[in-house]
């Protein structure tokens, strides 16, 4: 491969992977506030945020989708919601921190765990089609495919290093 693209494919590597732990970053956040905020504040909230959208343009898909969401939001929904934000967002920030330092562990668990979160994706998007989650899926593919390029980049130069 090319020295140019082996880089080009670095630097989107590393941008990827920023995102990625800044959504983990958030997800914590996220995750953090739903385990101290009732539920009925987080339904008026979403439902607050979605009507107003949904005055300015009646069409708005995510607004909608939001609005009617937030009409079967319970106390046990809304835990799982943020236990599931905190593990998802606690295990992205470990990844990436092994990712970012280069450390051969990082590699094959972060590969692992992405293949995982896919597959379950994909089951998801085949019982129930959801247009923002077939992009995710789309994103984190790229990002598989980036993780694989930058394994084979870091073994290979501590190969040649260790020689």
């Amino acid at each position: 491969m090319g020295l140019h693209k082996n880089q080009a494919l670095h630097k989107l590597f590393r941008f990827s992977i920023a995102l990625k732990a800044i959504n983990g970053v958030i997800e914590v956040i996220i995750g953090a506030f739903l385990l101290f905020i009732s539920s009925q504040k987080v339904v008026s909230f979403v439902q607050t945020a979605a009507r107003q959208e949904l005055i300015e343009n009646p069409h708005d898909f995510i607004s909608a989708y939001f609005f009617n969401l937030s009409q079967n939001f319970s106390l046990s929904t809304q835990h799982f919601v943020a236990i599931y934000l905190l593990v998802n967002g606690i295990i992205k920030i470990v990844l990436i921190a092994g990712l970012w330092r280069g450390k051969t562990w990082a590699y094959p668990t972060a590969g692992i765990a992405l293949s995982l979160l896919v597959g379950y994706s994909i089951f998801r998007v085949l019982l129930h089609f959801s247009f923002i989650l077939l992009i995710m899926i789309i994103v984190d593919m790229v990002i598989l495919m980036l993780l694989h390029f930058e394994y084979e980049r870091t073994t290979n130069s501590k190969s040649k290093n260790h020689k």
